[in-house]
Parts: structure tokens; C-alpha cells; sequence
């Protein structure tokens, strides 16, 4: 992920807040969050039970829900 990672670095150096909204398990973004140095993320979460996952979704992301959660992010920060 070397070009994501540059371009990441340079965005927030420039002011931007960089965020990862996916509809993709938790904690593949969490893992992208944390080689490129995201700021936020926000994605599907698995249901776990005992530390092992069920194979059922507790929270299904879908675009609609992403779209409401930019907006909400956009407010609590002040961005534009």
C-alpha cells in the first residue's frame, strides 16, 4: 500500500481529514486504518461469541448507512 500510504501522509499534511467508510468487516478496516494512519472508520461488524465469531452480521453497513455516517462526521468535526 506504499502509493495509499503517500498519498494518506500528504492529505493530512495538507489539513484533510482522511476517514475509511466501507461496508467491509471491522476489522479490515481497522487493519487499513492502522498501516495508513486513518483518522476514522466506520464498517460492517460480525457477531462474536465467546471471541469467536458466529458467521452472523451484528451491524450490516450499506451505503445509506455510510452516507449518514459522513454526514454525522462532518458535523462533530466542523468540515466542509
Amino acid at each position: 500500500m506504499r502509493g495509499a500510504e503517500e498519498l494518506v501522509t500528504g492529505l493530512k499534511e495538507a489539513g484533510y481529514f482522511v476517514a475509511f467508510y466501507s461496508s467491509d468487516n471491522i476489522e479490515i478496516c481497522e487493519a487499513v486504518k492502522k498501516q495508513l494512519g486513518l483518522e476514522d472508520i466506520y464498517g460492517t461488524r460480525l457477531e462474536y461469541k465467546k471471541g469467536i465469531s458466529s458467521g452472523k452480521l451484528a451491524e450490516k453497513i450499506d451505503r445509506y448507512d455510510r452516507a449518514k455516517k459522513i454526514k454525522e462526521l462532518m458535523e462533530k468535526n466542523n468540515l466542509e
